[in-house]
Order: structure tokens, then sequence, then C-alpha cells
């Protein structure tokens, strides 16, 4: 076997071996209470995350503004590993 083949192969082993989240951005999904918010953060259980244009606000399935949100609702916020809110997953408001 030669040396550029045992490199190779080295090499793909070491690139099999790098955990998923090296690659792709990790997401944290938090689930529970709405402790604090604004119109530009919320904080689910004690974790804050920023609200930005591209944040997707929803209950039940329906676009909402952050201002329609209120402290102790149950809530599931997805945030990226900058803390930038993704989602933001209400139930029970109609606007």
């Amino acid at each position: 076997m030669s040396i550029g083949r045992i490199l190779a192969a080295a090499a793909f082993a070491a690139v099999l071996g790098v955990p998923h989240g090296v690659w792709a951005d990790e997401t944290i999904m938090v689930v529970g209470p709405v402790t604090w918010i604004s119109q530009d953060a919320i904080e689910v259980n004690g974790r804050r995350g920023l609200i930005n244009s591209q944040t997707d606000i929803r209950s039940d399935g329906h676009h909402i503004t952050a201002a329609s949100i209120t402290r102790g609702m149950l809530a599931q916020l997805e945030l990226d590993a900058s803390g930038h809110a993704l989602e933001i997953d209400v139930h029970g408001v109609r606007e």
C-alpha cells in the first residue's frame, strides 16, 4: 500500500470522525414559560434570545407579533448558536 493511499484513508477516517455539529449550525430548543419579553428579545425558561426581522413568531400556525406575547405564556423557542431567536411558538394568541 502506498503512502498516498494511507494518507487518503487517514484523512477520510478523520472526516468521518468529526462531530456533526462542527459543520451544521447548531440550534437550541427551549420549552417553558415566557419569563421576559420586549420588542427585541424574549426569555423562555431563563434562556434569552434576540428577536429580529427574520424571527418566525407564530401562535397555532398563524404569524403574530412579539407584542402579543405576555409573561407566563408557554412557549417553544428555537435559538441559533449566537443567541438569535429563529422561531417562537406560543398557543392561544389571535391578532
